[in-house]
């Protein structure tokens, strides 16, 4: 994508923009109380915008998720190692990433 800057989480602004090539929309909605708090920011613009929209604890606001999405799921076991499942929500993602093994990788 271009983007030169280091990516950190947005945790206390709930969205940080790196703007280049191909912009990437990084939301952090763990602190919402409500999934309509987006709505104030205009998210639906971000998800069906130009860019890429990231969304750090997105199982909080599915509801306001387009049908196609890409989910990543990290999470940590034995020794503090990393195992990662991605999973393709909707037509246009299980077609991107048709025939691409997408078992569980372990790092």
């Amino acid at each position: 994508m271009g983007i030169t800057q280091i990516v950190t989480s947005p945790s206390f602004i709930i969205l940080k923009i790196y703007h280049n090539k191909i912009p990437l929309y990084h939301f952090d909605v763990y602190r919402l109380d409500k999934p309509f708090q987006l709505e104030d920011i205009g998210f639906n613009q971000f998800q069906y915008g130009d860019g890429v929209t990231v969304i750090e604890w997105g199982d909080k606001i599915v509801e306001l998720l387009s049908f196609d999405h890409l989910q990543v799921i990290f999470s940590y076991y034995e020794n503090k190692k990393r195992k990662i499942k991605i999973v393709p929500n909707g037509k246009s993602w299980k077609k991107r990433l048709k025939g691409i093994n997408l078992a569980e990788g372990i790092y």
